[in-house]
């Protein structure tokens, strides 16, 4: 039996997977009042690797207080069902 833990990330894949399917079927208008699907969109607004990667970047530094606060605090109700636990798994 899987983990809630390990639950919750397969479905955080699969949704991810879902979205960027669907993100690639849609269309959005562009300014010259044509359409390209979305994902194609997105990539012409990112225009480099360097850009997508400083994104990344920011929203890790932005999010890491709280992502270590919810750790400790999913850690913490953990070990109420398995007293002694060390990790999330």
């Amino acid at each position: 039996m899987r983990s809630d833990i390990s639950n919750g990330i397969v479905a955080g894949v699969v949704g991810g997977v879902v979205f960027g399917i669907m993100m690639q079927m849609m269309n959005a208008p562009t300014p010259e009042g044509g359409q390209m699907p979305m994902m194609a969109m997105v990539a012409k607004m990112v225009r480099s690797d360097r850009n997508a990667s400083d994104f990344i970047e920011r929203i890790t530094a932005a999010s890491g207080d709280r992502a270590a606060r919810e750790k400790k605090e999913l850690l913490a109700r953990k070990r109420k069902d398995l007293p002694g636990a060390k990790a999330l798994e």
